[in-house]
């Protein structure tokens, strides 16, 4: 309807030039009236046939059928079965509809419009692809935050047993690095368990001063208990010389040690 529009207008357009040069040429007397009549005449059935088509012809009107989850193919099919011009308006990313597939469609499914209608279409390019990000080396307790932020889950688990890193480090993960896969989708996680994570060897403390043996237990996280002092005439005050727990034996961090420090005997001079 448009095209045939423009064509007419286009057409009205060239006579009234053309009657407007032969008016100048011949010298035609009244010209502006000559030049009215013809662009009447032109002009009425284009207004007489806008009014029978929009006001006084009813055009037909159809449910638009709902083609959503149809291929863009099919769809097209079936709204141009029903007397309408489908387009396709734009496409974008789904997570449950595959590629190729319509998304949305506008006018909605079921809504009544004239024959010939447009009807806008949104195809479904699929689910995203998006790389894994690199997991290797961080602690478990940080990866859960980074893969929701690219939407995707922790899947399976797998703890390996060793006692070079850190219980909770990540060793592995399936997918690997930089591998593109849908978004949404789980990683695999392989995760260190130490044995002996959280354990230290208890250090040698005897024989150094009190102070000292402080600082050493602090610089491993060990907690000094309970010191009780020997009185003693051999070794200078304020020396460690008993400790417990003994020396080399694991302990958790954060435990305590009980010290048997040196103690100058009373009326005793110590050189």
């Amino acid at each position: 309807m448009i095209k045939v529009l423009t064509l007419y207008l286009s057409f009205v357009l060239l006579v009234l030039v053309i009657a407007g040069y032969l008016v100048y040429i011949l010298k035609i007397p009244s010209p502006r009236f000559v030049v009215t009549a013809i662009f009447l005449v032109i002009v009425s059935p284009l207004i007489v046939g806008y009014l029978l088509v929009f006001y006084v012809i009813p055009v037909p009107e159809v449910a638009v059928p709902d083609v959503t989850w149809q291929t863009s193919t099919e769809a097209i099919s079936i709204l141009r079965e029903f007397g309408l011009k489908p387009r396709i308006a734009g496409k974008n990313f789904d997570r449950y509809i595959t590629s190729g597939r319509v998304i949305l469609q506008d006018p909605r499914p079921k809504k009544k419009v004239k024959l010939g209608r447009i009807v806008n279409l949104t195809v479904s390019t699929g689910q995203r692809m998006v790389p894994v990000p690199s997991l290797i080396g961080r602690p478990y307790s940080q990866v859960d935050q980074l893969l929701s932020e690219l939407g995707f889950r922790i899947g399976a688990t797998v703890e390996v047993v060793s006692d070079k890193y850190q219980t909770g480090i990540i060793l592995g993960q399936i997918p690997s690095p930089e591998v593109e896969i849908e978004a949404g989708s789980n990683v695999d996680l392989f995760i260190a368990k130490n044995p002996k994570f959280g354990l230290v060897k208890m250090p040698y403390l005897i024989g150094k001063r009190l102070d000292d043996a402080e600082e050493t237990l602090r610089d491993m996280r060990i907690n000094l208990g309970k010191v009780d002092y020997q009185e003693t005439d051999i070794i200078e005050e304020g020396i460690v010389m008993r400790q417990e727990p003994m020396w080399d034996e694991e302990v958790k961090v954060g435990s305590s040690v009980t010290l048997t420090v040196s103690k100058k005997s009373k009326g005793t001079s110590i050189p």
